[in-house]
């Protein structure tokens, strides 16, 4: 099965409007956050909402972190979750990565990713441990050791970490899908949205 594109709730928080975040914090979204659905539900939550968005930038700038990777981390958590917001965006940056059609159909199973290489194996393998039993298994732990230093691992374990609390945020509050035009406009050929 692929992923979602409507959530499959009734009850919704509305993104907030540009007067409801205030001027200064609209300019902020467009000049810093592409003006992403996302990141105005996140300027919504009031002075948590720039160091949210901070991080978010710090996450797509991550030294020794694959954007590959930071892509498949992202929608992995998201089909796992039942998000729909991503997609748009994160496929078309993963298509700005090269990535297979093979590895973009793989890492929507409703089972077992497929199509991988062995590294994206094992740090899916971690982010479905992380995210669905809130922690990585030894094993998966103990290979991602022996694959890469201390201080990526603990960096590809930020990421994972970041994005469930992404994506937890967006489904909770429901943050609709970009449109095509939207992914079009804001993507555009980048590897990071912002």
């Amino acid at each position: 099965m692929s992923h979602l594109t409507e959530y499959p709730f009734k009850v919704a928080i509305p993104l907030p409007t540009d007067a409801e975040i205030g001027p200064e914090m609209a300019t902020y979204l467009r000049e810093k956050g592409q003006n992403y659905k996302d990141g105005r539900m996140m300027l919504g939550a009031g002075s948590l909402g720039v160091p949210i968005i901070e991080l978010a930038r710090a996450v797509f700038r991550v030294e020794g972190v694959d954007p590959k990777l930071r892509e498949f981390i992202c929608l992995r958590i998201c089909k796992l979750l039942g998000g729909v917001n991503p997609w748009g965006p994160n496929l078309r940056m993963l298509d700005n990565l090269n990535a297979s059609t093979a590895e973009k159909e793989g890492i929507q199973n409703d089972g077992p990713v497929t199509g991988v290489d062995e590294e994206t194996q094992l740090i899916l393998q971690a982010t479905e441990e992380l995210t669905l039993k809130g922690a990585i298994s030894d094993p998966a732990l103990e290979a991602m050791r022996n694959r890469y230093s201390d201080e990526i691992c603990r960096k590809y374990i930020a990421v994972m970490c970041w994005y469930n609390f992404f994506n937890r945020y967006l489904i909770s509050t429901r943050v609709p899908a970009e449109t095509d035009e939207e992914v079009i406009e804001k993507v555009g050929d980048k590897t990071m949205p912002a």
